[in-house]
């Protein structure tokens, strides 16, 4: 039963992300056709905007790490939260063990990270490993491995690029239509004003359009975003369930996590 929720929720994700796509490529066209009278120059740019993000994501999750001050893990000093993951990676059936951060703070927080089960990293924070006893951590821990082992961190990424991408072009548009309303019109508007085909309400039509697209779209999209972490976060739930055969020990973890009300000082773009 798990496992077709599991596959029902990836095949109604990769719907939900082309929709966020398709948000993406009608931003971009209404940009590229508003400031420059050719949609295909709105689209490109929102492309090439995604395409950096998704790269720099792709090749560059340790930014994440280091952006939120974690520090390697030796495992020395840390044996117990090894024997962990790796307990947990076996069950998981992983055939690569993800690096393993520490992030000081008092706060209890974990996440994953990474493109593939061989290039992942687990994040724990000190409060975590000094709040939570064996089983608990245990719970969390393949919680965290579930996200890898079920691609919801590659899925999560580009979903999240999709997203931080839509939020560029609305800061963009936003300052482009107050630059215009200042100056009086984008160049595009100009030049069409002179000709006599041009047509002053289509023009505010579609100045009305691109404004509430800007508005709106952040909203959907972020919806939509949330929509599928929710589904991610109940099924990893439940994976590790599976992999721990344990539910108390994940449950008092998630009870002790909710009840902490120490703030993360973890870099909310994460």
């Amino acid at each position: 039963m798990m496992w077709e929720l599991i596959n029902k929720n990836k095949r109604r994700s990769v719907w939900l992300l082309l929709l966020m796509g398709l948000i993406l490529l009608t931003f971009g066209y209404l940009i590229g056709e508003f400031f420059f009278g050719k949609p295909d120059t709105g689209i490109t740019i929102a492309l090439i905007l995604w395409a950096i993000n998704v790269l720099n994501c792709l090749t560059g999750y340790k930014s994440i790490i280091t952006a939120n001050n974690a520090i390697i893990a030796p495992r020395e000093y840390f044996p117990l939260l090894y024997n962990v993951v790796e307990e947990m990676r076996i069950a998981a059936n992983m055939t690569h063990m993800p690096e393993i951060y520490i992030i000081p703070e008092r706060g209890l927080n974990a996440f994953a990270l990474g493109v593939s089960p061989g290039k992942s990293a687990i994040i724990v924070s000190a409060g975590l490993l000094g709040g939570l006893d064996r089983d608990e951590l245990q719970g969390v821990i393949a919680h965290e491995l579930s996200h890898i082992a079920n691609r919801d961190t590659l899925f999560m990424t580009f979903a999240a690029t999709l997203l931080g991408t839509v939020f560029a072009l609305t800061k963009g548009g936003i300052k482009g239509l107050n630059l215009t309303a200042r100056t009086g019109g984008s160049r595009y508007q100009t030049n069409k004003s002179r000709s006599k085909s041009s047509s002053g309400a289509g023009n505010a039509y579609l100045l009305l359009v691109l404004l509430a697209f800007a508005v709106i779209s952040p909203f959907l999209v972020r919806l939509l975003y949330y929509a599928i972490s929710r589904e991610r976060e109940y099924l990893a739930d439940a994976s590790a369930v599976r992999l721990t055969r344990y539910p108390q020990g994940l449950a008092s973890a998630l009870q002790k996590i909710a009840l902490n009300n120490i703030i993360p000082s973890t870099n909310q773009a994460t």
